[in-house]
């Protein structure tokens, strides 16, 4: 698919082409639309993730600030989630996910409320086992309203595998996540929705995750990226997400030929 962006911990702040606002968009049919691009980001927010939440919150901050005043429609959801049970922190263990914007709906995405929502985010819960409500969070975000025809990116970003003995051994829930839903439809799900995946791993405990992720979703459609490129995250969604319109465009223009 689109370029792979540059993850060392050396890269620069990226800065986001400047792409024509009359060129044709996928979906607009010729149309002076600018171009359009949705992400959601799925978001740890359990009490071990306290030491990187500032961190992360920083870099998520930079980059919806970076598109605001860009050639490109962006939008953006996030979907914070905890885990079950007694695990869930302030959110609720049987649905154990917070979501911005609430009403599910990405085209109700406002910067300054995405931005306080993002800040009013703290990190609790979870702790008394491996395993946390990532397959929560995945769900929900691909039960959120997108536009139409608009290319999608996930960011996942996390400190601990989800539930099921194929991620870790000593898990909450070794048959399965809680929710009951199946991490591996999830992934066919987004895969049929042609969703660019970013896995940020912010411990090695979750190598074994992002590997069954990969060998499920495709190398092509995930990028997998450490802790060491947490502090540069902003850059790196600018080089995805500049690449990979650029990418969209492209095959627009081909097909009105």
């Amino acid at each position: 698919m689109e370029p792979t962006a540059d993850t060392s911990e050396s890269a620069g702040s990226a800065e986001v082409p400047q792409l024509d606002p009359t060129a044709d968009t996928p979906g607009s049919a010729g149309s002076a639309e600018v171009p359009q691009f949705d992400i959601c980001i799925i978001l740890d927010c359990t009490g071990s993730m306290g030491s990187s939440f500032p961190q992360v919150k920083e870099a998520i901050t930079s980059i919806v600030n970076m598109y605001m005043p860009r050639g490109v429609s962006t939008n953006f959801a996030i979907v914070g989630y905890t885990d079950h049970a007694g695990d869930s922190g302030n959110l609720d263990g049987n649905n154990p996910v917070i979501i911005y914007p609430r009403s599910k709906n990405i085209n109700d995405f406002v910067k300054d409320d995405a931005l306080q929502f993002l800040n009013n985010l703290v990190a609790n819960g979870g702790g008394s086992q491996y395993g946390e409500a990532m397959i929560d969070g995945m769900y929900n975000a691909n039960h959120l309203v997108y536009r139409p025809n608009t290319p999608r990116m996930y960011f996942i970003i996390g400190d601990d595998t989800p539930h099921g003995s194929e991620f870790h051994p000593n898990t909450q829930y070794p048959n399965g996540c809680a929710c009951g839903h199946d991490w591996r439809q999830l992934l066919r799900e987004m895969k049929e929705q042609e969703v660019l995946l970013k896995f940020v791993k912010l411990n090695d405990i979750m190598n074994k995750t992002a590997e069954l992720f990969e060998a499920e979703y495709g190398e092509d459609n995930m990028e997998t990226f450490s802790q060491a490129c947490i502090k540069n995250l902003s850059s790196i969604v600018a080089d995805s997400v500049g690449s990979v319109i650029e990418y969209y465009l492209e095959q627009a223009r081909n097909k009105k030929k």
